[in-house]
C-alpha cells in the first residue's frame, strides 16, 4: 500500500502522508485529497483584523491601511501537520468566513457555497524557504529543514481579489503536477 519506505542500511520507515496538487486548475487541499483517502483538517492558530500593509493592500486591490482579516491555520493530512497558511481577506469577506467552521472545510468551498462567490482563478508562485519563527514547531520540522513557500492571490470570476495568502508546506507533504504541452 506504499505506506512504508525502506532505506538500505537505515531501516524501514512509515511514510508521511502526501498530497499531489494539480497546477492545471485551482483546488483546495480537501478537493485534492478526496481521491487519495487522506483526512484533511485545520486548526486555526490566530484570526484578527489589522490594517493592510503594502503587499497585502496591492494584492487585494485595497488602500494601504484599509482593514483586512488575517487567518492563520495549520493544515493536517491524517492528523500530521502538512502546512501553515497565512491568509488575508478584504474585511467583509474575512468576517463572514470567521463565522464558519473552518476545521473540516476548505476556504474554497466556504467562499463558493456559503458566500456565493464563484472563484475564477488564482495566481500562484512557488519557491523554497527556510522556516522562521514558529513554523518549525507548527510543522514538526527540524531546524534548517526547507519548506515549500506558496504565495497566491485567489480571484473571483470577475477578477476581484478575494484572498492573498502564504502557504508554508512541508516538502515531504506536497507534490505538484502540471501537464505542459510543447
Amino acid at each position: 500500500e506504499q505506506l512504508v519506505e525502506s532505506f538500505q542500511g537505515r531501516g524501514h520507515f512509515v511514510k508521511r502522508p502526501a498530497i499531489v496538487h494539480s497546477l492545471a486548475n485551482y483546488q483546495g487541499l480537501t478537493e485534492s485529497a478526496t481521491s487519495t483517502g487522506l483526512d484533511v483538517r485545520s486548526r486555526i492558530v490566530r484570526s484578527r483584523e489589522l490594517p493592510a500593509g503594502l503587499k497585502v493592500a496591492e494584492a487585494l486591490g485595497l488602500d494601504l491601511g484599509e482593514d483586512v482579516v488575517e487567518l492563520q491555520r495549520i493544515r493536517y493530512l491524517n492528523r500530521v501537520p502538512a502546512s501553515f497558511d497565512i491568509a488575508f481577506f478584504p474585511r467583509h469577506i474575512g468576517l463572514r468566513l470567521l463565522r464558519e467552521d473552518l476545521t473540516k472545510r476548505d476556504l474554497v468551498d466556504v467562499i463558493e457555497t456559503d458566500l456565493g462567490i464563484r472563484i475564477g482563478a488564482a495566481d500562484i508562485r512557488i519557491g523554497v524557504a527556510v522556516p522562521q519563527d514558529d513554523l518549525t514547531e507548527h510543522l514538526a520540522l527540524r531546524e534548517g529543514d526547507p519548506v515549500l513557500m506558496i504565495e497566491r492571490t485567489v480571484m473571483a470570476r470577475d477578477e476581484r481579489p478575494l484572498c492573498y495568502e502564504y502557504v508554508y508546506a512541508r516538502a515531504d507533504s506536497y507534490q505538484f503536477r502540471l501537464h505542459v504541452p510543447r
